[in-house]
Protein backbone atom coordinates (compact mmCIF):
# COMPACT_ATOMS: atom_id res chain seq x y z
CA UNK A 1 0.00 0.00 0.00
CA UNK A 2 2.81 2.37 0.12
CA UNK A 3 3.47 2.44 -3.24
CA UNK A 4 -0.11 2.65 -4.00
CA UNK A 5 -1.40 4.63 -1.33
CA UNK A 6 -4.56 5.68 -3.26
CA UNK A 7 -5.70 1.96 -4.34
CA UNK A 8 -8.24 0.25 -2.93
CA UNK A 9 -9.43 -2.27 -4.75
CA UNK A 10 -8.09 -5.59 -4.72
CA UNK A 11 -8.59 -8.85 -6.23
CA UNK A 12 -7.72 -12.67 -5.32
CA UNK A 13 -6.73 -15.06 -7.62
CA UNK A 14 -5.14 -18.67 -8.21
CA UNK A 15 -1.58 -18.32 -9.46
CA UNK A 16 -2.54 -20.65 -12.45
CA UNK A 17 -4.67 -18.44 -13.57
CA UNK A 18 -4.53 -15.45 -16.50
CA UNK A 19 -5.83 -12.41 -15.02
CA UNK A 20 -5.88 -9.17 -17.44
CA UNK A 21 -5.54 -6.07 -15.31
CA UNK A 22 -6.56 -3.02 -16.54
CA UNK A 23 -3.68 -0.38 -16.90
CA UNK A 24 -5.50 2.48 -16.05
CA UNK A 25 -7.10 1.08 -12.97
CA UNK A 26 -4.51 -0.10 -10.16
CA UNK A 27 -5.75 -2.86 -7.86
CA UNK A 28 -3.73 -4.99 -5.81
CA UNK A 29 -3.58 -9.05 -6.45
CA UNK A 30 -3.54 -11.51 -3.69
CA UNK A 31 -3.20 -15.20 -4.10
CA UNK A 32 -4.78 -18.27 -2.41
CA UNK A 33 -1.35 -19.52 -2.63
CA UNK A 34 0.35 -17.02 -0.81
CA UNK A 35 -1.97 -16.83 1.71
CA UNK A 36 -3.55 -19.54 3.90
CA UNK A 37 -7.33 -19.53 4.45
CA UNK A 38 -7.29 -16.45 1.81
CA UNK A 39 -11.32 -16.74 1.81
CA UNK A 40 -12.09 -17.32 5.18
CA UNK A 41 -9.85 -14.28 6.76
CA UNK A 42 -11.78 -11.95 3.90
CA UNK A 43 -15.40 -13.28 4.71
CA UNK A 44 -14.18 -12.33 8.34
CA UNK A 45 -13.36 -8.70 7.22
CA UNK A 46 -16.55 -8.69 5.31
CA UNK A 47 -18.58 -9.40 8.62
CA UNK A 48 -16.86 -6.41 10.11
CA UNK A 49 -17.75 -4.41 7.64
CA UNK A 50 -13.25 -3.62 6.80
CA UNK A 51 -13.95 -4.88 3.18
CA UNK A 52 -16.41 -4.84 1.09
CA UNK A 53 -17.12 -7.28 -2.21
CA UNK A 54 -17.63 -6.12 -5.39
CA UNK A 55 -17.13 -8.53 -8.25
CA UNK A 56 -18.50 -7.82 -11.48
CA UNK A 57 -16.94 -11.34 -13.67
CA UNK A 58 -15.63 -14.37 -12.89
CA UNK A 59 -12.76 -13.16 -10.23
CA UNK A 60 -13.50 -11.84 -6.78
CA UNK A 61 -13.38 -8.46 -6.42
CA UNK A 62 -13.13 -6.20 -3.06
CA UNK A 63 -12.52 -2.78 -2.21
CA UNK A 64 -10.74 -1.92 1.69
CA UNK A 65 -12.93 0.53 3.53
CA UNK A 66 -11.32 3.76 5.18
CA UNK A 67 -11.23 2.67 8.09
CA UNK A 68 -9.19 -0.19 7.01
CA UNK A 69 -6.79 1.40 5.48
CA UNK A 70 -6.17 4.30 8.10
CA UNK A 71 -6.07 1.43 10.33
CA UNK A 72 -3.01 -0.26 8.48
CA UNK A 73 -1.54 3.12 7.79
CA UNK A 74 -1.56 4.14 11.62
CA UNK A 75 -0.10 0.85 12.49
CA UNK A 76 2.65 0.60 10.20
CA UNK A 77 3.51 4.24 11.51
CA UNK A 78 4.03 3.04 15.28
Amino acid sequence: MRESPFVREFVILSQNWMYNDNPNNTIFKLYFEDHELLRQKLRMLENYGLIYEITFNKVQRFVLSEDLVEYLYCSKLD
